[in-house]
Formats: structure tokens, sequence, C-alpha cells
């Protein structure tokens, strides 16, 4: 067998290994904003009794990709996608909403906040933007 054969069979086997012990997970510092987002809707009494403890449930799945209304990036396990909407009791009056609890998912590109009676956001300097 030649060098270079040697050398591709090698390759071979080693992605095969590295894919073997790939470990599919979202970022740490995006499953904690996550499960901290759950948290501040439900002290605010502003979460539908349906999703009442959503992600809290799931908290010991390392994986927040698998999530209900969180998708991820494959290559990168990055949020991409997250899915607040009419998390909102219909009786509850309109509230403001902290953006700054966004700021960990640095690569989101969709984020679906409707029906959820947002009276105001609390921008990253403490403004009040109504």
């Amino acid at each position: 067998m030649s060098w270079g054969w040697r050398i591709y069979v090698l390759w071979v086997l080693l992605a095969g290994l590295i894919q073997a012990f790939k470990v599919e997970s979202c970022i740490e510092e995006e499953r904690l904003a996550l499960l901290d987002l759950n948290s501040y809707f439900r002290s605010h009494g502003h979460l539908d009794p349906w999703l009442d403890g959503l992600w809290e449930r799931e908290k010991d799945e390392y994986n927040c990709c698998t999530w209900e209304r969180v998708h991820c990036n494959s290559m990168t396990q990055h949020v991409i996608e997250l899915d607040l909407s009419a998390p909102v009791n219909s009786n509850t009056r309109p509230w403001v909403f902290n953006v700054t609890m966004l700021q960990p998912f640095g690569q989101l590109m969709s984020l679906d906040l409707s029906w959820n009676s947002i009276g105001g956001l609390v921008e990253k300097d403490g403004t009040l933007c109504v």
C-alpha cells in the first residue's frame, strides 16, 4: 500500500471518529439565557398556563436546540430562531420587556414576540422606550 493511500485511509478513519464522538448540544450561555427568559415571563405573571414551565421541564436536557420554540444552526449550535409568541395571559395589560435578556443570542436571526401585549422596551442603557 502506498503512502498516499495510507494517509487517505487515516484521514477517513479520523473523520469517522470525530463524527462518532461529536457531542450535539447548544451553547451553554444561550441555554441559561433561555431558562432566564422562561423565569422572567413566569415571575411577571405573563405566561399562559400551557406554556408555564415549558423550558423548565426540559432544563435537565443539555441540548436546548431540541427544545420547543427554539431552532439552532446545525453547524454552530447557536440559537438562530426563537418563538416567544403568545406566551402572555390574555387578561394581562401591557407590560415592559427587558431586551437586554436577548444579548446572549448573538446569532439570533428570527425572533417572534407577537401577541405579547408588550407596551415598551427597556434598552441596554436602562432607558424605557414606549
